[in-house]
């Protein structure tokens, strides 16, 4: 015998951080009540890349959110679980924050090609077991036409990377610089400093340019030694650099520290390079 599976809820969370463009350390599980509810009404909830889909078997929307707002509670809840604790570090979100985030089908932007953004909300205490949850209002499952479809965006930190390069085999550097490829960004510096390990270092840093973090190469940053332009007779020859360190390190987001850029409290990445 055949049966029908009707999906009428999804939800898709996007996190630039991430290459594939999906939040890959959320997963979605039901809250206790809501457990009961989908077993009472046979629902099933199926995990997908970045998200999750709710189905049931041979049943209607309309009749099933009927029989829904007949059982009293008005909601799903399905908690969001977080498998990375430096979520929080990699992810746009206030510095002094640790809370939970909560999402509600009521609170959403205009549906767009039938789907629609949550909006969310920062509570300030953290709850035990999941990093959040998404209220799915029983009445709002039938606000778009068609299947109901909701989105989650996030926007990766963008934190002021910083590079100590700590030259134990005495290399000789001219005029280091560290740049791209295209030229298109560089780094403040070099100044001595002292690490917190007390080593000598030559400090770069990207100064009050914030940049994104990923969790894939997305910048690729050398360190380049200029040489002095040489010149023979009256004919001179452009600077030239060599190539002292090939694709430095990308930041570990479970390493930041604060830092204060144009008089606002940012995070700082550091990183350790050795020569």
């Amino acid at each position: 015998m055949k049966v029908n599976c009707n999906i009428f809820f999804e939800l898709m969370t996007r996190h630039a951080y991430y290459e594939s463009g999906w939040c890959e350390c959320f997963s979605f599980s039901a809250d206790e009540d809501t457990a009961r509810l989908f077993k009472r009404y046979q629902i099933g909830i199926a995990a997908v890349a970045g998200g999750f889909k709710l189905y049931t078997f041979g049943r209607g929307l309309t009749n099933l959110v009927d029989s829904l707002n007949a059982a009293g509670p008005g909601f799903f809840q399905i908690n969001i679980n977080c498998s990375d604790p430096t979520f929080y570090n990699f992810t746009e979100l206030p510095t002094n924050w640790i809370g939970s985030i909560e999402y509600n089908t009521a609170y959403t932007s205009a549906a767009t090609a039938n789907a629609a953004e949550l909006y969310a909300k920062l509570l300030p205490d953290a709850q035990p077991g999941y990093a959040g949850k998404i209220i799915i209002n029983f009445n709002d499952l039938t606000s778009l036409n068609g299947r109901p479809a909701f989105y989650i965006e996030f926007s990766p930190r963008a934190t002021q990377w910083q590079y100590y390069v700590i030259n134990q085999s005495a290399v000789y550097l001219s005029s280091p610089v560290i740049e791209d490829k295209q030229h298109q960004t560089s780094f403040e510096g070099p100044q001595q400093v002292t690490t917190v390990m007390g080593q000598p270092a030559l400090f770069f840093s990207s100064g009050q340019r914030l940049l994104p973090l990923s969790n894939w190469p997305k910048y690729k940053f050398n360190l380049l030694d200029r040489l002095p332009p040489k010149s023979q007779g009256t004919a001179a020859f452009a600077t030239t650099a060599k190539m002292v360190f090939k694709g430095l390190p990308n930041p570990d987001p479970g390493y930041v520290s604060p830092v204060l850029v144009n008089n606002r409290q940012q995070l700082s990445s550091p990183m350790y390079v050795y020569l």
